[in-house]
């Protein structure tokens, strides 16, 4: 027992439970067809099997009378306590992740609560609020890893936890929100698959609550406070960034680059649903193909919240292209009358089909946004603040796919 105390307290136990952690992330990745689903499922039946022995392992420790009682099993419970945290924080990692690299997406979802909640005057804080929740999980996992102020972090992780239950129990019971966008667009669930998720999630958390004081800091020193605020930081950062520009991850898969959006529009998945569900050609409206030969496609959901610097650089590259063989095409979920007086002002170029609003979200965030498609094919998609040159859309264009 003394042996496997030292070897608990030393590096070795240290490096074997982040081998741990980091094979689960990311063997999935070359093994599984659906990588992000089988890590995520993976973690939740470690986090349930850890969560049965601890949950009743800390009532019995709690409630025991004499601390000879207490000594006895206090080996045995913190190993089950770290363990916990250790994969409660890679779920933490996973989720935070996939929605702070697609704030925008995340936002999205919010506004289905706000809407469903009949509280739609919190809409202007979805943004901010899908940037901070996303970057606090990362936060928290580090906190949880290096046992870095356990009172404060367990309080902040069961919270959440109790917040996100409320949520996804409503759905489950009332079916007014399909997903819960607990892990973006990566994994989809159902409302009462993301309800029985986070209850088994808080029953895995109410141990680390009850027993934060007895799980001390992994690490000496400042190492878990600079690995916690620090992660905050520039994880925010990377955050800001993607939304500056677009996600690094497409986990939007009918609209991915290199998807050929001609078949994913008329044919249908596993599921038996169209892969590009809902979508409609824009050609259909403006008595143009743009599945044949090369197409821009300018891409703005509602015109009045777009960038105006944005749109007037989409104007000035379709102007350019004048000429040239690539086809220019938009589309809006704008009113006929917004639209009209968009393009009167801004002297739109091209023709501006309607659309679903929903559908245009997904196809890419940002407002405008820009997508090159050859024969149907996307070869490549463009934030406003990365509209690209002729040069780099015919470059875009002319590239193949792996």
């Amino acid at each position: 027992m003394e042996m496997i105390k030292k070897l608990r307290q030393g590096p070795a136990y240290s490096l074997i439970l982040w081998g741990f952690v980091l094979a689960i992330v990311f063997l999935p990745w070359f093994f599984a067809e659906k990588p992000v689903a089988f890590g995520v499922i993976s973690f939740l039946f470690i986090v349930i099997a850890i969560s049965a022995f601890t949950l009743p392992a800390s009532l019995l420790y709690k409630f025991k009378k004499t601390p000879q009682d207490r000594l006895e099993d206090k080996f045995v419970l913190e190993a089950g306590l770290r363990k916990a945290c250790f994969f409660i924080a890679g779920l933490f990692f996973i989720s935070g992740f996939v929605k702070l690299q697609d704030i925008t997406g995340f936002s999205y979802k919010l506004d289905e609560y706000w809407e469903v909640f009949g509280t739609t005057f919190m809409k202007p804080t979805s943004l901010f609020m899908a940037w901070f929740v996303s970057v606090l999980e990362i936060a928290l996992g580090f906190a949880l890893i290096t046992g870095y102020r356990m009172n404060i972090t367990t309080w902040l992780v069961a919270g959440m936890m109790i917040f996100f239950t409320f949520l996804t129990g409503y759905s489950a019971i009332t079916g007014a929100v399909t997903d819960c966008g607990c892990f973006g667009d990566a994994l989809k669930l159902t409302p009462t698959e993301s309800f029985l998720k986070d209850v088994f999630l808080t029953l895995a958390v109410f141990p680390l609550w009850l027993l934060r004081g007895e799980i001390k800091p992994m690490y000496k020193g400042k190492l878990p406070m600079g690995l916690t605020l620090g992660s905050f930081v520039v994880f925010g950062l990377i955050s800001y960034y993607t939304f500056q520009h677009l996600p690094c991850l497409d986990f939007r898969t009918a609209y991915k680059v290199c998807q050929d959006l001609n078949y994913n529009w008329q044919n249908f998945n596993e599921e038996d649903e169209i892969i590009a569900h809902d979508f409609v050609p824009f050609g259909l409206d403006c008595d143009l193909n743009e599945f044949q030969g090369a197409t821009l496609m300018v891409i703005s959901y509602d015109l009045e919240t777009a960038s105006e610097e944005g749109l007037k650089k989409a104007v000035e590259l379709a102007n350019q292209l004048k000429g040239t063989d690539i086809k220019v095409i938009g589309s809006t979920a704008s009113l006929s009358d917004t639209k009209n007086k968009y393009i009167a002002d801004y002297q739109i170029p091209f023709c501006m089909a309607g659309r679903d609003q929903t559908v245009l979200k997904t196809m890419i965030r940002s407002n405008p946004g820009l997508m090159a498609m050859q024969d149907g094919i996307i070869k490549a998609k463009w934030h406003h603040n990365d509209t690209p040159t002729v040069e780099e859309l015919k470059a875009a264009l002319g590239k193949g796919c792996k």
